[in-house]
C-alpha cells in the first residue's frame, strides 16, 4: 500500500501541469480577456500558496513533529512507527498546512472581489486568531509548539490581506 500511495502522489504531482494546462484551455475560451488574465493570475497565486505551505510543512512542521512523536514514544519504551505510518502522517500534514495556507488566497480573494474590506477583517481579527489556532490544534499532533507552527503563518497571511486590502482601497480612492 504504500509503494501505491507514493506512486499515486508522485504522479498526481508531476502530472498537474498537463492536467491543469488541459483544463485552462477548455475554461478560458469561455472567459473575457479580463476574466482570464484573473484566473491565471489567481491560479498562479493559488500554486505558490500550496507550494508555500508544502514547503512549510516539509521543512519546519513535520520535523518538529515527528521529533515529538519520537520523543514521546521513547518515553514508553518503544518506537511503534512504520513506514505505512510515516508515510500517511507525513501526507497528511502536509496536505493539510497547504490547504491551511490556502485561506490567504480565499482572502486575497475575497478583497479583490469587495466582499470584504480592511475594516471588516481588523474587526474580526480576534475571531481568526482563534480559527487560526483551532486549525493548528486539529491538523499538527497534540504538542503547542506545532500547533504555533501552523497558527503563526496563518495569522501572518491574515495581515497580509489586511494590508493587500488597505492597499486595493488607495488604489480605489485614487483611481475612482
Amino acid at each position: 500500500m504504500s509503494v501505491f500511495k507514493i506512486s499515486f502522489w508522485t504522479s498526481f504531482v508531476l502530472t498537474a501541469p498537463f492536467w491543469i494546462l488541459s483544463l485552462l484551455k477548455f475554461i478560458l475560451p469561455a472567459l473575457s480577456k479580463g476574466e482570464s488574465r484573473l484566473a491565471i493570475s489567481f491560479l498562479l497565486l493559488s500554486v505558490a500558496f500550496i507550494g508555500g505551505g508544502f514547503f512549510f510543512a516539509h521543512f519546519l512542521t513535520i520535523p518538529l513533529a515527528i521529533n515529538y512523536l519520537i520523543h514521546f514514544n521513547q518515553s514508553l519504551g518503544q518506537n511503534f512507527w512504520t513506514l505505512s505510518f510515516y508515510l500517511d502522517y507525513s501526507l497528511f500534514l502536509t496536505l493539510a498546512t497547504g490547504l491551511a495556507f490556502e485561506l490567504g488566497l480565499v482572502l486575497l480573494s475575497l478583497v479583490h472581489l469587495n466582499i470584504i474590506d480592511a475594516d471588516m477583517m481588523i474587526a474580526k481579527r480576534r475571531h481568526m486568531i482563534v480559527v487560526a489556532f483551532i486549525l493548528g490544534a486539529i491538523l499538527t499532533p497534540p504538542d503547542v509548539l506545532t500547533q504555533f507552527m501552523l497558527a503563526i503563518p496563518l495569522i501572518m497571511l491574515y495581515e497580509f490581506a489586511i494590508l493587500y486590502a488597505h492597499f486595493c482601497f488607495k488604489r480605489q480612492k485614487i483611481t475612482g
